[in-house]
């Protein structure tokens, strides 16, 4: 019985130490910043370390910055320099289904996407990324967040009833006033479908932040009014200072950096204990992506 304890502690032992924290590295000329995905968005998180390995984000930039708000990278088109004029339209060429869950506190990784009116079921870039980098709330801003975002999702609805078969021609007259400036015409689109927008908004649960969300928005600081809205799956752990230095270097149009700052991006694999003591901090297990 003893010899049995001993073996079935060592086999415990290994199967703890076969598995191993998978810790995105993103270098730049800054520094490095280290991020861990989340496991409950395993679309987004399985897709962003399908990249990472293949080497696609290597000499890709941050190519829109905007201080106190995010960092954006992930488009191919800014490694290529005959894309210059297109940076921020790129991707591999596919979209992922949106998996909004997490909060946009400061450091988290969420995935860029195109506007709810061209995109109502919200997916996300393929490729596409920024981090938060953020400021602090105060309760009064964050009432004002909570409005913008119910606006957002209220909005939604009508977007998703454009999108219906049965309303393509509206959808095209929209989307058309829309791209040549014609807002009193799109709007009179918008108001042909209010009283069903308004009855199905009467029926869903508003978005309201917890106690603790408040927090955190109030004291570590993030984008509140982008929750709801965005995929956010993943969360910096170590190199928010390289992120603050990026957030701070001086942009031209389109947020875009006047001097490029280029990432590589790797996996790195380590123990739990490896990854607590590296990072002095204790992710909850169930958040940690592992590999065997």
């Amino acid at each position: 019985m003893k010899y049995f304890a001993i073996a079935f502690f060592l086999f415990l032992t290994l199967q703890n130490y076969a598995k191993k924290v998978e810790v995105i590295e993103i270098s730049t000329k800054f520094g490095e910043i280290y991020v861990v995905l989340y496991k409950d968005t395993p679309k987004h998180s399985k897709n962003f370390l399908k990249l990472a390995k293949k080497g696609y984000y290597d000499g890709t930039t941050f190519h829109r910055v905007i201080k106190a708000f995010m960092i954006q990278g992930g488009d191919p088109y800014s490694a290529r320099p005959e894309k210059k004029d297109s940076v921020g339209e790129g991707g591999p060429g596919y979209t992922i289904p949106a998996e909004i869950k997490h909060m946009h506190k400061r450091g988290v990784l969420a995935a860029a996407r195109e506007s709810d009116a061209v995109n109502p079921s919200q997916e996300s870039s393929g490729s596409q990324f920024y981090i938060v980098q953020g400021k602090v709330f105060t309760d009064r801003e964050l009432d004002g967040a909570e409005d913008r975002i119910n606006g957002w999702l209220k909005e939604n609805i009508f977007y998703k009833m454009l999108y219906q078969k049965q309303n393509v021609k509206d959808k095209n007259d929209y989307l058309r006033f829309l791209m040549s400036g014609k807002k009193d015409s799109a709007n009179v689109i918008m108001k042909k479908y209010a009283r069903a927008v308004d009855s199905t908004w009467s029926t869903r649960t508003k978005f309201k932040f917890s106690a603790e969300e408040r927090e955190v928005y109030k004291t570590v600081g993030g984008a509140a009014h982008l929750d709801g809205n965005y995929s956010a799956f993943g969360e910096v752990v170590g190199g928010m200072d390289v992120v603050d230095k990026i957030a701070d270097v001086k942009v031209g149009v389109a947020s875009k950096p006047l001097e490029d700052v280029v990432m590589k991006v790797k996996i790195l694999k380590m123990s739990k204990e490896e990854f607590k003591t590296k990072f002095a901090m204790n992710m909850p297990d169930d958040q940690l992506i592992k590999k065997k």
